[in-house]
């Protein structure tokens, strides 16, 4: 899948496997800055796009 934050390419991540995965992490960013953006995330092979949960984390470090 491709993934996209505010409109832009942010990562490519192969989620192909023979049997069903969970919990697995594919994507992390930081460096954000404050302020509201847009999650992305497109199928560009395979039969379908499933997934489990989508996490995000606010964390300011200073």
């Amino acid at each position: 899948m491709e993934i996209y934050i505010d409109g832009k390419l942010a990562d490519k991540a192969n989620t192909y496997n023979e049997s069903r995965v969970t919990g697995r992490s594919v994507f992390a960013i930081n460096g954000l800055k404050d302020q509201e953006h847009t999650f992305r995330a497109v199928k560009t092979s395979g039969d379908v796009m499933r997934t489990d949960v989508i996490r995000y984390a606010i964390r300011n470090i200073k």
